[in-house]
């Protein structure tokens, strides 16, 4: 049996790292299919917990309003 050349080693070594890159790249488009569902309930959240402090905040400073103008008027 022959000893192999350095050509053949480079072609080896080059299809070894193209599965290794096809097997990342598709473990790469998995986490980031998954991420983006995440992401997207995050915002989701994140723009509810907005709307509730808004009304909240108006709420108390209308509040804090009514207790200013009420110790005003006496």
């Amino acid at each position: 049996m022959s000893k192999p050349s350095s050509y053949d080693l480079l072609i080896q070594i080059q299809k070894s790292q193209n599965r290794l890159e096809d097997k990342l790249d598709a473990k790469i488009v998995y986490n980031t299919k998954k991420i983006d569902v995440v992401e997207g309930k995050v915002d989701n959240m994140l723009g509810k917990i907005g709307v509730g402090v808004m009304v909240l905040s108006a709420f108390i400073a209308s509040i804090i309003s009514f207790c200013f103008d009420f110790f005003k008027k006496e």
